[in-house]
């Protein structure tokens, strides 16, 4: 017969049989794997599952409604040796010379198609949403990072065209100060954000005193809680052990989960609450906790505070508390979920939040004694005034400013815009302090170090790198500084590092 021939499924049913399959092709028996004497004589309530049969048995009446009238059906079926298919079908009733009806039926599998259009379609709405985040994270960067530079530009230019007394000089350099440091903030998070969504954040475990760790950022908001009347306090226990983790990405948590607790607090408390559970002689749980009494946030949006830019979005809680990128929170989800934590949020719309982190397998040691280490000195030791420096930079300006730091400090050091000229300078005249930028023209930073390590005149020599690249330790060899600075320089980042490494009296 033709219809044997036909690659699609072909049937004819009997309407006035309790629709009865009279008839089907060699392709429809194979596509179901069922046999024809399985098939014909018997209703799809005897073949398909009870909802499928409904639907078959409603668009077959639908069609024997009106004879002679192509009908077209999408239909999902389900059938217990194939599983979930989707046919386009078209079904026509007509009447054979004795006036008898039957409906004819042709199916085409559209399973793959329909698949494929499926994942077309969420493939699109996914590319939809990623441009609507670019197009947030575009329009949301061009306003904090325009927002700082009209500060220092604008205050800038002041200073050098007007006349202004000495008090409103230093009140103008310090808005430029805090609007770098604004501005750096801001550059460190969108780096940060960018290596987590790639997986390329690094954590270096060490063994810390979570207390002291704490004390340290608390010691940055002091003044900000005191100008709120806001009571900024730590609960801790006694029996605290020393901790194993990354010192670095714990404050960043920290500083992060007290910042906005600050930021959403008119006045009342903030207090870190921290607890730690040893599970086994290694290791154990540690829970930290930021409490405040702030405006609290509403149920609909505590989901919806971890995504990126969330500050950029209209919510009760934000309205009313100034400007940010809403990168803070999604930054400390993901630090806390690659430390393989977790971040709960509890709060009450008018009654403050909780966000509670919990990090398990926390390895730690049961300290001797705890004290507390010496304070060290804010201002260099004597020393230090006397050590002949070279600075090595291609950039002039970094040049200026790093002269002009040290020169703060009764240093009168040399300077070489590469790494060539430094190495001509080191055969003129003793050096003991060099510092050098890593990507130069030319010979590098590294190259350079590497070239006085390997030569036994410059043995006592001091080398530090300073560098604005934050995946120095994976582009260069670091072994080869006795220190590193990253750029941009404060006075006691440089004091500190000095101290550090000249700590004779």
């Amino acid at each position: 017969m033709i219809i044997s021939n036909i690659p699609n499924q072909v049937f004819i049913k009997d309407p006035q049989d309790d629709f009865r399959y009279k008839l089907v092709n060699k392709n429809f028996t194979d596509y179901y794997h069922i046999k024809h004497d399985e098939v014909v004589g018997h209703t799809d309530f005897e073949i398909f599952d009870p909802e499928v049969a409904r639907q078959l048995r409603s668009h077959d009446q639908k069609v024997c409604a009106q004879i002679g009238h192509v009908f077209h059906f999408d239909e999902d079926i389900s059938y217990r040796r194939k599983g979930n298919e989707v046919f386009k079908s078209l079904k026509l009733c007509f009447e054979s010379p004795d006036h008898h009806p039957y409906l004819l039926g042709v199916c085409i599998d559209v399973t793959e198609l329909t698949s494929a259009r499926k994942n077309l379609e969420a493939a699109l709405f996914k590319a939809q949403q990623a441009e609507k985040t670019k197009t947030l994270f575009l329009a949301t960067m061009s306003h904090e990072i325009r927002t700082p530079l009209n500060a220092i530009v604008g205050l800038a230019e002041l200073l050098h065209y007007s006349s202004l007394p000495p008090a409103e000089q230093a009140d103008y350099l310090r808005s430029i100060y805090a609007a770098g440091n604004s501005l750096l903030e801001l550059i460190n998070d969108v780096l940060d954000l960018s290596k987590l969504e790639a997986g390329q954040m690094h954590f270096t475990l060490t063994e810390l005193n979570f207390a002291e760790l704490l004390h340290d950022v608390q010691t940055i908001f002091l003044q900000k809680c005191a100008e709120r009347n806001i009571a900024l306090t730590a609960d801790l226990p006694d029996d605290l052990p020393l901790l194993r983790l990354d010192k670095l990405r714990l404050r960043q948590i920290l500083f992060n989960l007290i910042g906005n607790a600050v930021k959403f607090t008119e006045q009342g408390t903030i207090t870190v609450k921290v607890r730690f559970q040893r599970e086994t002689p290694q290791d154990g749980t540690l829970t930290f906790s930021v409490i405040d009494t702030g405006c609290g946030i509403a149920p609909e949006d505590q989901a919806r505070i971890f995504q990126m830019f969330e500050q950029a979005k209209e919510n009760r809680r934000l309205q009313s508390h100034g400007n940010g990128t809403g990168l803070g929170l999604s930054i400390c989800r993901r630090l806390i979920e690659q430390m393989h934590g977790t971040i709960e949020v509890n709060s009450q719309l008018g009654s403050g939040s909780e966000f509670i982190v919990t990090l398990r397998q926390v390895s730690f040691t049961e300290p001797s004694v705890q004290t507390v280490p010496p304070v060290r000195p804010t201002e260099p030791y004597c020393c230090v005034s006397s050590l002949r420096v070279l600075l090595v930079d291609d950039i002039a300006l970094n040049l200026k400013v790093l002269s002009s730091m040290l020169k703060m400090i009764g240093m009168e050091p040399l300077c070489a815009d590469s790494a060539e000229t430094a190495l001509q300078i080191l055969q003129e005249q003793p050096i003991d302090l060099v510092f050098t930028d890593l990507w130069m023209p030319g010979m590098n930073g590294c190259d350079f170090a590497r070239k006085l390590r390997n030569d036994n005149r410059y043995r006592q020599l001091k080398i530090i790198a300073v560098t604005a690249d934050t995946e120095s330790a994976s582009n260069f060899t670091m072994s080869l500084f006795d220190a590193v600075i990253n750029k941009p320089l404060t006075q006691k980042q440089l004091t500190d590092t000095l101290n550090n490494l000249f700590h004779t009296h």
